[in-house]
């Protein structure tokens, strides 16, 4: 049961197989700029309820920038692994590159190590990632070093190291894993099940992963259908990176660039910055259905089943990946009437419509082939079809003009000779064809 005011979730209800008296039950209130600032959960389990409570803070940019969660009642002690404490920096591009876990310090059990994670990207795509110690008595060398390592406390299996990736086109979906750490170098090869989840992993030998050395959470292997952990692991999986466990976090938020997804509510935890343009539910995730679809950018839906915005072309033009002025031949922005932060308001979701309408435009036609013109108009090239038979010719290809200032647009196939020359204009609907002539040295002469 889920109960909605205003179009924000506010109290929902799951059942929970370990109780047959209480369901899984959480409450959410939101700050005024949109944002859930508190929950209140509680879980069912064998031989007790768990309860907790987590606040949010946001930074001034509406970026999530720490997470604190007490467990028990309010006035009880927090000492156990479910309570942490988590801070989150980020890049100028808004990308993550900072995650500081601190667990109360009298915490003994196995997963209350305090950790500290670093990020490097290559554009769009996560490059590799650190973890460390993090603790309170950790000194400033221990926790600023570059290649952490070591056992670590606890008996966590693997809990410090470096790990990297190999990325061919998708996002988030690494071909290759290295992690480098107090056992050596591993590289792995992870392979996903039917709904795209990393779900076990090769050696070079084409042998499957030990699985007592490396107990990995695959999230192909226990998450539930909103990728919450089902189920409830009674073990501390082996850290190998973030990418394979679907950026889950210690506070059980995954990290998706501009926002994060809550598992238990089946939404993200922030209004969609592109207003209504990601869709009308503004918390939505993947359309609710992340079996089929998946949300790597938290703004615009991504089709597993056929790849519509996975593309890494598709999400290198979003609002935190690159900045607009370096987008094309920089003024696609300008000719959209974009900002880094698209905001909020009417002219925020018209122009959040129009960005959505060029992204996919120019995933149809790919990079290479988006032009803005000075008039603020923009053209996206197809590509070319050879022609049929030998000649001055040697192709056609398909292009359309899109004008951002009257949302007016048209389409035309245009003929290219050996030189790259559009000879031949052919609008797609009504209209007559045009002919364009040059002389011997490639200058314009006339039309006809």
């Amino acid at each position: 049961m889920s109960q909605y005011r205003a179009g924000r979730l506010e109290f929902t209800t799951v059942p929970n197989p370990d109780s047959v008296v209480y369901d899984d039950a959480t409450a959410l209130w939101y700050a005024d700029h949109g944002g859930v600032a508190f929950t209140a959960r509680r879980q069912q389990q064998q031989g007790g309820s768990g309860m907790a409570q987590e606040a949010h803070y946001y930074a001034a940019d509406g970026r999530l920038a720490l997470l604190e969660r007490h467990t028990g009642d309010v006035v009880q002690a927090s000492i156990t692994p479910d309570a942490v404490i988590e801070a989150y920096r980020y890049d100028a591009l808004g990308r993550r590159v900072l995650v500081h876990t601190l667990r109360e310090a009298t915490c003994d059990d196995p997963g209350c190590l305090s950790t500290v994670r670093r990020f490097v990207w290559d554009g769009a795509q996560l490059l590799y990632e650190t973890r460390g110690p993090g603790g309170l008595d950790a000194s400033s060398s221990t926790v600023e070093q570059r290649k952490p390592a070591g056992a670590g406390d606890l008996d966590e299996p693997h809990p410090y190291g470096t790990v990297g990736y190999t990325h061919a086109g998708g996002i988030d979906r690494p071909l290759g894993v290295v992690r480098q750490g107090s056992t050596g170098v591993v590289p792995v090869w992870p392979h996903t099940n039917w709904r795209g989840l990393y779900a076990y992993a090769t050696r070079a030998t084409g042998a499957t992963l030990d699985t007592t050395a490396y107990d990995i959470a695959w999230p192909g292997e226990e998450a539930s259908a909103y990728l919450g952990q089902s189920p409830r692991r009674t073990t501390i999986p082996a850290w190998f990176g973030s990418l394979i466990a679907e950026q889950a976090d210690a506070s059980g938020l995954l990290y998706r660039r501009n926002r994060y997804y809550d598992p238990a509510t089946g939404q993200v935890t922030q209004l969609d910055p592109i207003g209504l343009a990601g869709g009308l539910n503004l918390y939505g995730y993947a359309a609710g259905d992340p079996v089929n679809y998946a949300d790597p950018f938290g703004l615009f839906v991504c089709d597993k089943r056929t790849g519509e915005g996975c593309s890494a072309e598709y999400n290198r033009l979003l609002r935190y990946d690159q900045p607009l002025e370096e987008i094309g031949s920089g003024r696609v922005g300008q000719a959209i009437g974009l900002v880094a932060t698209v905001g909020s308001g009417a002219g925020s979701a018209v122009r959040a419509v129009q960005l959505a309408r060029h992204l996919r435009q120019a995933e149809k036609y790919g990079s290479a082939g988006v032009r803005v013109l000075q008039s603020g108009r923009i053209r996206y090239y197809g590509d070319i079809t050879p022609a049929q038979k030998s000649g001055e010719m040697i192709g056609a290809r398909l292009v359309r003009e899109w004008d951002p200032a009257t949302d007016a647009a048209r389409t035309w196939l245009g003929t290219l000779d050996a030189a790259g020359r559009v000879r031949i204009v052919r609008p797609q609907t009504l209209g007559e064809k045009v002919h364009y002539l040059f002389n011997a040295v490639g200058e314009y002469v006339k039309k006809f």
